[in-house]
């Protein structure tokens, strides 16, 4: 486990380096997206019965793989700078003796990966951040959004990549489409409001010094 910081320090330069690519996540989730209905239209026209070219489909075919590989790359990239600014950005609370840390601060880390515990986990620790700055203590309802869209978004993708695994039918892969389309859609929400996030906590950690 790593060790926590010895002294306080705002997470100003981690908050811009995920904030660069937190955008760049944003717009190649609405790349994927406008490829996702241009495949779905694809998929439309052979379940009703009118066939393409193979050109058609293999280039229909050639570009979301292109897409999706790309996207895995920058989401696990991002998601290494993401745990870095949430780390530094949870150890500043009993560091700078604001609010409650109700969490060891290796779970800042590891409660993102660790199965069941990230679906609830993060938001709790994010909670703690907030009302660490807040002088009502009320999470916004943006913040519970942010949370919402982010589970969503990788449900349904988790869920259309299988149901297209699953299949052997047109359907089968329609349904799949749709619902990966739509965590592309939901994705890029969810880190729109993430980008707040990043900028609002710190802010709020920076006017501490």
């Amino acid at each position: 486990m790593a060790t926590e910081p010895a002294r306080f320090e705002p997470p100003i330069e981690e908050a811009k380096a995920v904030t660069g690519l937190l955008i760049a996540l944003m717009a190649v989730d609405l790349i994927a997206a406008v490829s996702g209905f241009l495949e779905l239209r694809l998929l439309i026209e052979i379940d009703a019965g009118v066939i393409p070219s193979t050109d058609v489909i293999v280039s229909s075919d050639r570009r979301q793989r292109l897409i999706e590989l790309f996207h895995f790359a920058l989401f696990i990239t991002t998601a290494m700078f993401w745990i870095r600014w949430f780390r530094k950005s949870y150890a500043n609370l009993s560091l700078r003796g604001m609010g409650r840390r109700r969490f060891p601060v290796w779970q800042a880390t590891w409660a993102w990966l660790i199965p069941v515990l990230n679906l609830y986990r993060p938001k709790q620790m994010t909670d703690d951040m907030w009302r660490a700055t807040d002088l009502e203590k009320r999470i916004p309802f943006w913040l519970h959004a942010w949370w919402a869209a982010a589970v969503t978004s990788a449900v349904a993708g988790v869920a259309g990549t299988a149901v297209v695994r699953a299949g052997d039918e047109v359907r089968h892969i329609l349904i799949g489409s749709w619902l990966s389309t739509a965590g592309d859609l939901i994705g890029a929400v969810s880190v729109l409001l993430a980008v707040t996030l990043v900028r609002r906590i710190t802010e709020r950690q920076s006017a501490w010094q």
